[in-house]
């Protein structure tokens, strides 16, 4: 359906005007070695763009962050993470106003300051020890995952508890499960 919309949206001028404006709805998973690849390159590409626009002309413009500055940056990641928690936020709570979904806006409000985190981890790695190369990389798809899924487990609970989402398992197991049950200290 996606490609279909985006056909239309491209032969129209309706949505996009070139046909390289129209994104893929998930980027490369190989790009997954960090948070914010994570969100800059794999997840949700068709909101990217309209999450960017305003963070970029907050940060430069209200702001008066230097375009390319870790102060840039930084505030983009604010704003982007504020406008998408309080579109999940609205979203959730237009479908069901009684409840509260707090761990939906836990969720987006730590997310900035998770990529904040690794910013520093990275530029200290980096300054002390080179990091760079395979087990780097692999360190930094344990990272994500981790982080999403700890992170993620209290946004994922608000929307199967509540049905928003139906939770079917894939596989017989769930890596996702054992993590977490291992993080706080359960044996599966």
């Amino acid at each position: 359906m996606y490609h279909v919309v985006c056909i239309v949206g491209v032969t129209t001028g309706l949505f996009w005007a070139r046909p390289e404006d129209a994104h893929h709805l998930i980027g490369p998973w190989t790009q997954c070695y960090t948070l914010a690849n994570f969100w800059g390159r794999t997840w949700h590409q068709n909101f990217r763009r309209a999450l960017q626009v305003p963070s970029r002309a907050i940060a430069r413009d209200v702001a008066g962050a230097p375009q390319g500055s870790t102060l840039s940056r930084r505030i983009q990641w604010y704003v982007a993470f504020t406008i998408s928690g309080l579109y999940h936020y609205a979203a959730a709570k237009t479908t069901l106003p009684s409840q509260s979904f707090a761990k939906t806006l836990t969720f987006f409000a730590l997310m900035p300051n998770l990529l904040v985190i690794e910013d520093y981890a990275k530029s200290f790695a980096q300054r002390r020890f080179g990091c760079s190369g395979r087990h780097w990389r692999l360190f930094g798809f344990i990272w994500t995952f981790a982080t999403l899924t700890i992170a993620g487990a209290g946004f994922v609970d608000d929307l199967v508890t509540h049905g928003l989402v139906t939770a079917r398992p894939i596989l017989p197991f769930s890596l996702t499960t054992i993590v977490l049950n291992l993080a706080f200290g359960r044996i599966v």
